[in-house]
């Protein structure tokens, strides 16, 4: 496969029901989620791994980045106290949000790009990009109790080559005939449809609205 074909239109294409409910996080659920990322890095700088897992679910589903599987808080916890005492001792690692997408008020889908650096070692098969692993982390948040807790960690990492986009140009594209205008992310505000996020669907290059579609 070319790598060409990870960044082909069929892909991409995310078609917009006029008839999908839209659903929207307030401010102050936004603030709790990215307060969980904050405690995340703190904990993980300090080495941390109860603290880093304090905000999980008793049954978190945890996938690292070469593949390892688990269910439950104590496996998320006893991977993350090895990484933190061997490979990634004295490590940093920073988040910058890139969507929190509501399923529905109660659960959000929260993906990020990760940083780390200063780490000792990198597991098998991971490159440094401009000396950082980097990878992009989905967390699955649902709120319990009042409080947002994790249910998934899916962590995959970054290939160099994949380092620099598509992610900063967005194509829309005319269902009938897949006409495709390339915008940039300030063109687009961001709405939420259904259970995955997309964009104001009006074309700032014409004037048509009704019929496209998001390419992400």
């Amino acid at each position: 496969m070319h790598l060409d074909d990870f960044t082909h239109p069929s892909h991409y294409w995310r078609s917009v029901g006029a008839a999908e409910a839209i659903v929207q996080i307030s401010g102050e659920d936004r603030a709790a989620i990215e307060a969980i990322l904050e405690r995340q890095a703190a904990a993980w700088a300090a080495g941390d791994a109860e603290a880093f897992a304090a905000d999980a679910l008793d049954d978190v589903v945890f996938t690292n980045v070469v593949g390892m599987f688990s269910v439950g808080l104590a496996p998320f916890i006893g991977q993350h106290a090895h990484i933190f005492s061997t490979i990634y001792k004295g490590s940093r690692m920073t988040q910058d949000v890139v969507a929190i997408t509501p399923v529905r008020p109660d659960v959000a889908i929260v993906d990020t790009l990760t940083r780390l650096v200063d780490a000792l070692h990198r597991p098998p098969g991971i490159e440094l990009i401009d000396g950082a692993v980097r990878t992009r982390l989905e967390q699955v948040m649902v709120k319990d109790g009042g409080a947002w807790k994790v249910a998934s960690f899916h962590n995959v990492a970054i290939h160099p080559a994949f380092a620099n986009g598509p992610a900063a140009t967005y194509h829309i594209a005319d269902v009938g005939d897949r006409r495709l205008h390339r915008v940039t992310k300030s063109q687009l505000p961001i709405v939420y449809a259904g259970v995955r996020p997309i964009r104001d669907i009006r074309c700032p290059n014409c004037s048509e609205q009704s019929g496209h579609s998001i390419r992400l």
